[in-house]
């Protein structure tokens, strides 16, 4: 295991602002089913209520909530951010719609994932971290037409949790698309990791990580 840094790096410092940044305008609270569930910019709500989408505002209390089917109202809601320009490159991709108190607790709703991001919708993600022996880690650098930090260097793989997938197949999903790393997860005591590099890897990194979700070990295999 690496060891903690003795003194912040020369980045750290940026990095915390833009993390604590507060929002450029206030927000609603997106609720779903009762609980809260991400939040809306007031002036994108308006918008959305000004198009006839399925939305009750309630602006004494601050929260916008879809009418009628939570799914197919956020579904509505993502077309019309798409179409408008309001969301990323639609991907075909159901996300799942928790509350932000409970990332682990039941889906209330299901939405396309190019709209989380204007909808305030927390979601789950998966990274592989992978170092040789002498301690270089492996990166891939992010696409230039990426929404966030394009063209920078990134972790081997990494993406969201689609909806109706685990932690472990969107790991091995995402480290197989982005990264052409096989990867076995199973319940068993032994998970199996294969991997197409011509260097050896160092697993420890990753042993740790998914340790804390599987408790398994972690074994590679060429």
């Amino acid at each position: 295991m690496s060891q903690p840094l003795s003194s912040s790096p020369p980045w750290w410092p940026s990095l915390r602002d833009r993390a604590h940044r507060q929002p450029a305008s206030p927000r609603a609270d997106l609720r779903v089913d009762g609980r809260v569930a991400g939040s809306v910019a007031w002036p994108l709500v308006e918008l959305l209520v000004e198009a006839g989408l399925p939305l009750v505002v309630d602006h004494r209390a601050g929260h916008v909530a879809p009418r009628g089917d939570a799914s197919d109202a956020l579904g509505e809601v993502a077309a019309w951010l798409h179409r408008h320009g309001h969301a990323g490159r639609w991907r075909d991709e159901p996300i799942a719609v928790r509350a932000m108190a409970d990332v682990e607790g039941p889906v209330l709703a299901v939405v396309e994932r190019a709209a989380v991001r204007n909808l305030g919708i927390h979601t789950r993600a998966v990274q592989l971290h992978a170092r040789e022996p002498h301690g270089g880690w492996w990166l891939q650098q992010r696409a230039l037409d990426k929404a966030t930090d394009p063209g920078k260097w990134d972790t081997i793989t990494g993406g969201l949790v689609a909806a109706g997938e685990s932690v472990e197949v969107a790991l091995e999903r995402e480290s197989w698309e982005e990264a052409g790393v096989r990867l076995h997860l199973r319940t068993a005591a032994v998970t199996h990791l294969q991997r197409h590099y011509s260097a050896e890897l160092e697993a420890n990194e990753l042993v740790a990580r998914l340790q804390q979700r599987m408790q398994t070990e972690v074994s590679l295999t060429t």
